[in-house]
């Protein structure tokens, strides 16, 4: 399995990672570190689009201030680019 950490304070608007082949299963994880910042993260939500979804779909949460997405054949049914989001909620927010 590949294992990419990303910080999350360091991300930048449009910023391109390659999750994987078409039906690829269990092959590449993300762990996305949000301990970067200057609030306490109290939640941690990532959504994803593939290239024919008409809308986005929640992938994983996380209640701590480190987020895993194990990237499955779902994720990558069709060929193409997608879109993710990461949500960050904080204490004070």
């Amino acid at each position: 399995m590949i294992i990419k950490t990303i910080t999350a304070s360091c991300l930048k608007d449009y910023q391109t990672i390659t999750i994987g082949r078409q039906m690829e299963d269990n092959h590449r994880q993300f762990v996305f570190d949000c301990s970067g910042f200057d609030e306490e993260v109290t939640s941690i939500e990532l959504v994803h689009q593939r290239s024919k979804d008409v809308a986005p779909y929640p992938v994983t949460t996380a209640s701590t201030e480190t987020l895993t997405w194990t990237v499955t054949d779902t994720d990558t049914a069709y060929s193409g680019g997608g879109r993710a989001e990461l949500r960050i909620r904080f204490a004070n927010g």
